[in-house]
């Protein structure tokens, strides 16, 4: 893995340097304001500072995807057995210890991919649809033992809303806008928070996208 900070980004790409070596091959790989989270290809999931001092640590439990916001962390719950819970979205506010609180995602199906702005989350599911949430969490209460981020014991029926007039394979979001590839590789955006749905396909974009990303902050 190789790594550049964006205003050092240079025509000849000089700027990139290697990384330090990661602790297994990775699955998933995102980048917040302080930290680093990856998932290795087994669901453990790991941190370090965004600077690539220090070393990575392993975190508990096991994830698929993580996607890292300003305040929170999301990620894909991975678990194997009768009890899988590949349904559930899972946050845990940064820097994340490893505890946080889960959500089941809408009609019971299985969230594919998340990525966080500044103040909402974008997951697709696995029938394509999207769905949004607020970034920051405060629709629940504490856990039965009064601990911060315990399972809840009040919580709304569901705190994801569809985002209408797409189905998408993929979602990423900007400063402004969220960003899809549709399920016929067409690459759109759509003003957040897209409540009402009004994607836009961009001129001049080249054929074939299977991937992207754009900035959450500048």
């Amino acid at each position: 893995m190789h790594i550049t900070t964006i205003d050092a980004l240079d025509i000849k790409g000089s700027s990139w340097r290697k990384a330090a070596a990661t602790p297994g091959a990775l699955k998933s790989i995102d980048v917040g304001l302080e930290e680093a989270y990856f998932v290795r290809t087994d669901n453990k999931y790991y941190a370090k500072p965004a600077n690539d001092l220090g070393s990575w640590r392993v975190m508990p439990g096991g994830l698929k995807h993580v996607a890292v916001g300003k305040e929170w962390l999301f990620g894909l719950t991975w678990s194997s057995g009768a009890a899988a819970t590949s349904n559930w979205v899972w946050a845990c506010e940064l820097p994340c210890t490893g505890r946080g609180i889960h959500t089941n995602f809408p009609e019971n199906r299985t969230p594919r991919q998340c990525e966080v702005s500044l103040e909402y989350v974008f997951c697709t599911s696995d029938t394509n649809k999207v769905y949004r949430t607020g970034a920051r969490l405060s629709w629940f209460k504490n856990g039965k033992d009064g601990a911060k981020w315990g399972w809840p014991t009040t919580r709304p029926a569901s705190v994801w809303e569809l985002v209408p007039n797409i189905e998408a394979k993929m979602v990423t979001v900007g400063d402004y806008n969220v960003w899809a590839i549709d399920t016929d590789g067409t690459l759109k955006f759509c003003a957040q928070p897209c409540a009402t749905g009004n994607w836009i396909k961009p001129t001049g974009v080249p054929k074939g996208i299977v991937y992207i990303d754009a900035s959450k902050y500048n």
